[in-house]
Formats: structure tokens, sequence, C-alpha cells
């Protein structure tokens, strides 16, 4: 908000508004920093057998905490990728390769 009057105002006018968004709202303080960002991650050339929710997540674990897997990778509708959304510290671009082992084979 621009002024402390809009701030001020916010809170009286919108407070019921507020309340069904929020659990509690207070003053932001410049110590305040959001350290992860949430970003889509996008999984190819999963082999069909290790297709599952499961073994999606526990692919992009590696980058991050997961928020959720994108429905139409779970209901199986395109295996051309799995999207991922996730939390991560992360704050570069994400290209990365895993290998994936599965007993003696390792699949990239």
């Amino acid at each position: 908000l621009d002024s402390e009057e809009a701030k001020d105002r916010l809170k009286v006018e919108g407070k019921g508004r507020l309340e069904q968004w929020f659990y509690s709202f207070s003053d932001w303080a410049d110590t305040d920093v959001c350290q992860t960002r949430r970003i889509w991650l996008e999984i190819v050339g999963l082999p069909i057998q290790l297709w599952s929710d499961f073994n999606i997540r526990s692919i992009a674990a590696k980058w991050g905490d997961v928020v959720m897997v994108d429905k139409e990778s779970t209901s199986l509708e395109s295996l051309a990728s799995a999207k991922v959304l996730i939390d991560t510290l992360s704050m570069h671009q994400i290209e990365e390769e895993a290998i994936i082992q599965v007993e003696d084979k390792g699949f990239k």
C-alpha cells in the first residue's frame, strides 16, 4: 500500500474481507522475506513403468517441497511429461538430470 492512511483504512474497512482470506494479518516488517519460490517443475523422460504419484513426488522432492502433482500427470492423460508444483530454495532455472535407479537399471 502506498501510505499509512491506506493501510489503516484497509484494516478497518476491509477487515471482513481480509478475515475471509487470511487466518491473521499484521504489518509487514523489513525483515520479513520469503526464502522460497513456487514453481512448476516438469519431469520428462520418465519410463512408463515408473509413472506413479509416489515416484513423481520422490523425483521432484530433490529440488524442493512438493505442493501438488498436476492432475493430468496423475490421471495419465499425457505421458510426455509430469508437472509438479514445488516450493524451492533455488532462485535459478532448474535444468538438471536425475538418474532413477531401479534394481540394476538406471534411468536418466
